[in-house]
């Protein structure tokens, strides 16, 4: 016999508390679920880096350059301060471009950079943003296919997935 048969048998206090059970229950699980579609819950890793750009990319005829204006961004998920450092202020952010099978496509061009090494605080639980346009070459990209934007930022890495598209 399962539960439900047996709830009509159960006294009007005891079906009332099940009942308050269930609805208490669904109530936390749909908490949970928007708090995590709205990312209050980190990605679980100490440091994060996270990368917002367009999921669209427009290929535009003719041209030879293609500029996507980028968000990035690291938090600090610990409770107590991050050093962030790099080699050299081109380290801070770089980037490259792969088909969604891993096929290299391009990455951020090579700069004269000086030689000099950069370090940055994040608090406990903070988060630092800039944002970056990223030039890529549209000869090198095809319409209607899948790309990953792989990144690093402060020495953490991540990426991003596009698609390029016909004007």
């Amino acid at each position: 016999m399962s539960i439900f048969d047996r709830l009509p048998q159960l006294s009007e206090p005891t079906r009332a508390a099940v009942a308050r059970a269930l609805i208490y229950i669904g109530v936390i699980l749909s908490v949970a679920w928007l708090a995590q579609q709205s990312g209050l819950f980190s990605s679980g890793a100490p440091i994060a880096a996270e990368l917002q750009m367009p999921p669209v990319v427009t290929l535009i005829k003719g041209a030879d350059s293609l500029t996507v204006r980028a968000m990035v961004s690291v938090t600090n998920n610990t409770a107590a301060s991050a050093f962030l450092e790099v080699p050299t202020p081109c380290h801070i952010f770089r980037w490259f471009v792969t088909t969604a099978e891993g096929e290299f496509i391009q990455s951020k061009a090579e700069e004269i950079c000086a030689q000099v090494v950069m370090t940055a605080t994040l608090p406990a639980g903070g988060k630092s943003e800039e944002e970056f346009e990223i030039a890529l070459d549209p000869g090198r990209l095809t319409p209607g296919a899948q790309y990953i934007m792989a990144f690093r930022y402060w020495g953490q890495d991540g990426h991003a997935e596009f698609t390029a598209q016909a004007e």
